[in-house]
């Protein structure tokens, strides 16, 4: 069963999510910098990552947004997101690359975790960020040590509600 919390902006625990997501927008603005540096068209983040994180670029084609070939020999190897995915080469140019990705920073699920004293590996929360005064949680039933206090419980179809969710 999940539990559905809503966390007001204002309270100290949304003060820390609402860091979070701006820790992820400064992420983000940095990867777009990187992205118009090298021509890529996307990445993808590695599954424990809620921002940064970078495993694989994505090249349409195995070209760069100015239509330029890259180079798989020394630069760039497939990547394991699908076709069209691509990762830095351990090596030279490659690592350059790598190392510009990784400074980009990252930010975990497990940061998200945190913040509703989760403890759980494989347990991931869901988060919402989409209203102005409010932020969304909503984890499976006893997952959390202790529910902190600025978190209160509301019901699916508030959450719903209050976060414009659709659901199939």
């Amino acid at each position: 069963m999940t539990n559905y919390y809503k966390i007001s902006r204002d309270s100290g625990l949304g003060r820390q999510f609402t860091n979070l997501e701006k820790q992820g927008e400064e992420i983000n603005k940095r990867l777009k910098e990187v992205e118009a540096k090298y021509g890529f068209d996307g990445w993808y983040i590695g599954g424990r990552c809620a921002e940064g994180g970078v495993v694989a670029v994505i090249f349409p084609e195995g070209k760069t947004k100015s239509g330029e070939e890259i180079d798989t020999k020394k630069v760039w190897k497939r990547g394991d997101c699908g076709y069209n995915t691509f990762a830095p080469r351990a090596r030279g140019e490659g690592a350059k690359i790598e190392k510009e990705l990784k400074d980009c920073g990252q930010i975990t699920r497990f940061d998200y975790n945190e913040l509703m004293n989760v403890n759980d590996p494989f347990h991931l929360i869901g988060v919402a960020l989409g209203s102005e005064e409010w932020i969304g949680v909503s984890l499976d039933k006893n997952k959390s040590k202790k529910i902190p206090d600025d978190a209160v419980e509301i019901t699916g179809s508030e959450y719903e509600e209050l976060f414009k969710i659709d659901q199939p």
